[in-house]
């Protein structure tokens, strides 16, 4: 992709209206798929783990796509110790995100995920020598706070999903920390290759016998979700290259908004007040830390 402007149909809009246009497209796209995913955890058909798989499948099908004639450097994820790394981990965190998504509240699934972004950057603070500015601490601490409020300020109000959820967000923050040092000598292609084929490989062996034969619009669903996935991320990289990360991470915040509204909607979800205000706590302090850590590299 270049970087000249890129005129949408009917829409003609300065690059900066375009991003901004695409990440929200992109946040409708993830939101979308999370409600997928959701909605199969309510049918009770198919395991989370199968999921995963055919997630795996679309993701790796858009990857090939996309690499088109350089579809061969795709096979450095079998050899490259950092890419199987990046793929294993990927995929044991979709997994815990996805498990999250099928047995607790879409919201707080979502808002709890979303704290990948605190543990990236502690990560890169002390793996990768990154030093953290003020209003980063500030960040982070307001951002932590919120998380006893969504277990209601106990450890007898943690479930084991909320235990799912921060593990799967502990590891997508040590992804963020792999990507930083990935593309410097891979492509953005074979990095999300990795994830796409080692999330199906992840989840063969816990896949049961109901989702060995699946049905036909069950398979459909979830490679739909698939599907759906790709286009979020192929849209936000897009998006990216016209906006300010600081900008385009803050709308991404957006998501577990949409999941939360969506989970009432569709599926009759309620949030009380501490999940409510611990939400919001989480979101604020995370958007601040996006927005700190931009203006520090800028």
């Amino acid at each position: 992709m270049n970087d000249r402007t890129i005129r949408l149909p009917i829409l003609n809009l300065s690059a900066a209206a375009q991003g901004v246009f695409l990440m929200l497209a992109s946040v409708v796209l993830f939101s979308a798929n999370c409600l997928v995913v959701k909605y199969l955890g309510t049918q009770g058909e198919v395991s989370f783990w199968a999921v995963n798989f055919y997630r795996g499948v679309a993701g790796t099908a858009f990857a090939v796509l996309l690499a088109g004639v350089g579809a061969r450097q795709i096979l450095r994820v079998f050899y490259r110790p950092m890419l199987i790394i990046r793929g294993v981990l990927g995929g044991v965190a979709l997994a815990m995100f996805y498990v999250t998504v099928f047995h607790m509240d879409l919201g707080t699934a979502s808002v709890l995920n979303l704290t990948y972004v605190l543990w990236g950057t502690l990560f890169a603070a002390i793996f990768l020598g990154e030093r953290l500015n003020k209003m980063q601490c500030i960040g982070l601490a307001v951002a932590f706070m919120g998380i006893p409020l969504l277990t209601g300020f106990s450890l007898a109000g943690v479930g084991v999903y909320h235990l799912y959820a921060i593990g799967g967000a502990i590891s997508a923050g040590g992804i963020v920390m792999l990507i930083r040092l990935l593309v410097r000598t891979e492509s953005t292609t074979t990095i999300y290759a990795a994830q796409a084929i080692y999330g199906m490989l992840v989840a063969v062996p816990f896949i049961g016998l109901a989702d060995l034969m699946p049905s036909l619009s069950n398979v459909l669903i979830m490679l739909g979700a698939g599907i759906l996935v790709a286009g979020g991320q192929m849209v936000m990289t897009i998006a990216y290259q016209r906006l300010p990360v600081a900008q385009g991470a803050s709308i991404q915040l957006i998501l577990p908004v949409m999941n939360a509204i969506g989970g009432v909607v569709f599926f009759s979800e309620s949030y009380g007040g501490f999940e409510l205000a611990g939400s919001v706590l989480i979101l604020f302090g995370s958007g601040w830390v996006v927005r700190a850590k931009t203006k520090k590299e800028n």
